[in-house]
Order: structure tokens, then sequence, then C-alpha cells
């Protein structure tokens, strides 16, 4: 199967990795690869949010 691993970033910095899976025969089309980087950078940012929250919560 194969693989598409796309960066997860905070700027310059990549924070982790998400893997985009190809179960179709053909390889992934550009579309499919624009659409992970979407969804690895919301996932990004959702991920820096609930850190935050976390820091912040264990402070009060």
């Amino acid at each position: 199967m194969p693989r598409r691993p796309l960066p997860m970033r905070r700027r310059e910095h990549v924070v982790g990795v998400l893997t985009l899976l190809d179960a179709e025969p053909g390889g992934m089309q550009r579309d499919d690869i624009d659409l992970g980087q979407a969804l690895a950078e919301v996932t990004t940012i959702e991920i820096l949010l609930s850190a935050v929250a976390s820091f912040q919560n264990s402070y009060h």
C-alpha cells in the first residue's frame, strides 16, 4: 500500500507527520495530497491548542 508522509508544521518547525495511505492502484492525485496537507494543518492547530489548554489548566 503506497504511503505519503505529510508534515505537520508550526511555522518552520515540523511537530509531527500525518501519513496518507493509498488503497487504490495508480498513486495519489494532487487533489488527494492537497486535501491531506490541509487535514494535517488543521490537526496540528488542534493539537497545539489542546496542549496550550492543558498547560493553562494545570496552573489554575
